[in-house]
């Protein structure tokens, strides 16, 4: 690392920024990849919950049990008893097959115990379900520090010291999954007995939203951060597909755009993603550098690590077209973009100067 005393540069040699996975590791993580692609393929395969039935005046009616991203119990309606409700219902407990979420289970276990980096299981249970809502099929894209370790995994290289692993990087102490979401993202089912049939969970039901309203004030804080693209005056937007609140983000919508899937996991199983463009993120954590308030120097830091991380990862093997796409795209979502690469070059080259050099040239 650079260490800086009364305006003096101190070398000091820092360790790798990244080191490349055994090839035990790289082989494991694609075979849990296919098997993840797989599950997710087979309908009602990720469909967690029971359905049961009550009786009404006589009548029966039929509901799903699930718990939501908060890990609250919900039970949506599906409807009265009937030939359509007889058939999910059917369909559903058909299609349960135990072997194979055993089998995924292992098979993470196994990739985590050769080196891959996994989640801790209640962040994974969030992006799990929100796979099972239909975020990540309808466009949405993992975000911060879990998406910078899956691109690892993805990638074949673990982090040096961890930079962005779970537990590493969550600034306010709390964790938090992030997601962003297109401005047009739209999961058309909105019945429960469609979204089922399309072995999707409710919509509707979503962390305690019914028809727009939220259920109950006592109802816990999403566990979760929905960014979008900086397109709205406000510092935060009603989205009304899903009644719920939203950021906006300045320079988010590149993350959205030439998105790569992936499988995240946790020691109970793994679910298929939408990650960003490492290049993209490169440059858009080294752009989101420059606009950390002085107040907020370790969030500086982090993304500056994960850029150079993501930088040196692509330069080495010769990515570097990559990375002059993505400037080229950054450049024309960003008026100021002259000023701002100069400022983040600067940053870069206080702690990695060969690395900021050669970006510099990448991007000239």
């Amino acid at each position: 690392m650079l260490v800086l005393y009364k305006h003096n540069i101190c070398m000091v040699k820092m360790p790798a920024l990244y080191a490349d996975l055994s090839l035990g590791a790289q082989t494991s993580y694609a075979e849990l990849f296919d098997m993840a692609q797989v599950v997710e393929a087979t309908k009602f395969a990720s469909l967690q919950g029971s359905f049961h039935r009550r009786q009404i005046r006589g009548k029966a009616y039929v509901y799903f049990n699930f718990r939501d991203i908060g890990g609250q119990g919900r039970s949506a309606y599906v409807g009265p008893e009937s030939d359509r409700v007889a058939h999910l219902v059917d369909e559903v407990e058909n299609s349960r097959v135990p072997a194979r979420d055993v089998a995924l289970a292992q098979r993470a276990q196994a990739c985590i115990a050769l080196g891959c980096v996994g989640l801790p299981e209640r962040d994974f249970k969030i992006i799990q379900k929100l796979a099972g809502y239909g975020f990540f099929s309808a466009g949405g894209v993992l975000l911060g520090p879990y998406a910078h370790a899956a691109l690892g995994n993805m990638l074949g290289v673990r982090w040096g010291n961890d930079t962005g692993s779970p537990g590493s990087g969550v600034i306010d102490g709390e964790r938090k999954v992030a997601i962003g979401v297109p401005t047009d993202l739209r999961i058309p089912a909105r019945d429960a007995i469609t979204s089922l049939e399309q072995g999707l969970l409710p919509m509707q039901e979503f962390a305690g939203y019914n028809g727009g309203r939220r259920r109950a004030p006592s109802d816990r804080e999403l566990p979760i951060d929905v960014l979008i693209a900086d397109f709205a005056p406000s510092d935060a937007v009603e989205s009304p597909m899903h009644s719920m609140s939203v950021q906006p983000v300045k320079f988010l919508e590149v993350l959205l755009e030439d998105t790569a899937r992936a499988v995240v996991f946790g020691r109970s199983g793994a679910c298929v993603v939408n990650l960003p463009d490492p290049a993209h993120l490169a440059l858009y954590k080294l752009m989101a550098s420059t606009l950390s308030p002085p107040a907020e120097q370790a969030k500086l830091f982090s993304n500056l690590e994960q850029a150079a991380a993501l930088i040196e990862w692509h330069i080495d093997n010769r990515r570097e077209d990559r990375i002059q796409q993505a400037g080229q795209h950054l450049r024309g979502c960003d008026p100021d973009w002259g000023v701002r690469v100069d400022e983040a070059l600067a940053s870069l080259a206080r702690r990695h100067p060969p690395l900021a050099s050669a970006l510099g040239q990448a991007l000239s």
